[in-house]
């Protein structure tokens, strides 16, 4: 994360009016986090402006910035009364509802516990993100005649033989169950997809058989076409028209 994203959460904890001590304890634990040295901590701090909040303004940037800092604060395994307090208020700052905010703790706080991190990361640039995206194509049933070629693309920039690809289709074709599986979090999922997206125009250009793919497997990641076209926008590769 860069000063620009701690810039974000510090105007949003003072976009009531001010940064009490523990908005500031949370602060200095991101910026620690994310190797912000405490001379530029200060400087953001000193010039935030009570009440101009600098919310990115796409939603699922939104919440992929609070998901960090759920992260952080939870990175102990502990949440105190008072930081969940908090954490619940700046949620909805954010612009998330209860239940997202309340998800994304008990899921932090569980992991944490267990030693295992919020999931299992999946590696977007790999075999199993390559897995994933192919059993999503597949939820109708069949690839359609344009979305076999996206794939095999596709693949290069997973980082896959083309020798290899065939056997994964088949392979995944033929499992009734993948044994890797989405989080089961929607953010976690959301920041999944937005990986894979990401992998999938890496050459910065989105065609128009790649967006019909986008959008035929979003909502097996539990989002809509707009949301979809958000993550697009998001990583500046796409413009909709």
């Amino acid at each position: 994360m860069s000063i620009d994203s701690f810039r974000i959460l510090a105007s949003v904890a003072a976009s009531d009016g001010q940064i009490t001590a523990q908005e500031k304890r949370i602060l200095q634990k991101a910026a620690r986090k994310w190797g912000i040295p405490l001379d530029q901590v200060d400087d953001v701090l000193r010039g935030i402006s009570a009440g101009l909040v600098e919310l990115p303004e796409l939603r699922v940037e939104r919440v992929r910035l609070f998901s960090t800092l759920v992260e952080i604060v939870a990175s102990d395994g502990e949440i105190d009364p008072g930081e969940l307090a908090l954490v619940k208020e700046l949620g909805g700052r954010f612009g998330l509802q209860a239940l997202e905010v309340e998800d994304l703790l008990a899921s932090a706080v569980a992991s944490k516990r267990s030693g295992t991190g919020r999931h299992v990361e999946i590696e977007p640039r790999s075999e199993d993100g390559f897995r994933l995206l192919v059993r999503a194509a597949l939820a109708d049933g069949e690839l359609g005649v344009e979305e076999a070629p996206v794939l095999f693309v596709a693949a290069k920039e997973f980082g896959i033989p083309e020798e290899s690809v065939e056997a994964i289709l088949e392979e995944v074709k033929g499992q009734k169950q993948l044994k890797i599986t989405l989080p089961k979090d929607r953010v976690a999922r959301t920041k999944l997809f937005s990986a894979l997206v990401s992998v999938i125009v890496a050459d910065g250009v989105i065609h128009e058989r790649e967006l019909r793919l986008i959008q035929k497997v979003a909502p097996q990641f539990g989002l809509n076409e707009l949301e979809a076209e958000d993550l697009l926008r998001a990583a500046n590769r796409y413009k909709r028209p």
